[in-house]
């Protein structure tokens, strides 16, 4: 594998970010706030982890393994991501009141902003990892899927 740092994927987690807070600021509400833009920040720094890795993994000039070590990030970092989509989408309807968040007086600008929260949860869940012993428990507590 080729050593050193991957410049493209660097420069992705340093702006994809905030460049969605603010984004996501500026259509739900029609103004900036800096507190409300810092949650976002840290937010969709957690939510964009395996968009970033799968991106980083499907490029062309990117030698087998390293594109193996991005695929496996990716599906570590599903989890994490999962809950901080959630946290996004909760906070367009204020279920989830962000600081200094303002209220989202325009609720179809809301489910609109949801839509594509709802879509990159949808991709996220088909790309978790469900440990072996969670699949277990659930199979234990809800019995086993009977045949069609």
């Amino acid at each position: 594998m080729r050593r050193g740092l991957d410049q493209g994927v660097v420069a992705t987690f340093i702006f994809a970010p905030p460049v969605a807070a603010v984004l996501w600021l500026l259509f739900l509400s029609g103004r900036f706030d800096d507190v409300a833009a810092a949650v976002l920040w840290v937010l969709f720094l957690l939510a964009l982890r395996p968009l970033v890795w799968h991106w980083a993994a499907s490029r062309d000039r990117l030698s087998p393994e390293r594109a193996t070590a991005y695929r496996e990030r990716e599906r570590h970092s599903v989890n994490t991501a999962f809950a901080a989509a959630v946290l996004v989408g909760l906070a367009a309807f204020d279920v989830l009141r962000l600081p200094g968040a303002p209220y989202w007086t325009d609720q179809p600008r809301a489910s609109f902003a949801l839509v594509p929260v709802l879509a990159y949860l949808l991709w996220l869940a088909l790309h978790a990892d469900i440990p072996a012993e969670v699949s277990a428990g659930y199979r234990r507590l809800f019995g086993a899927k009977e045949g069609p």
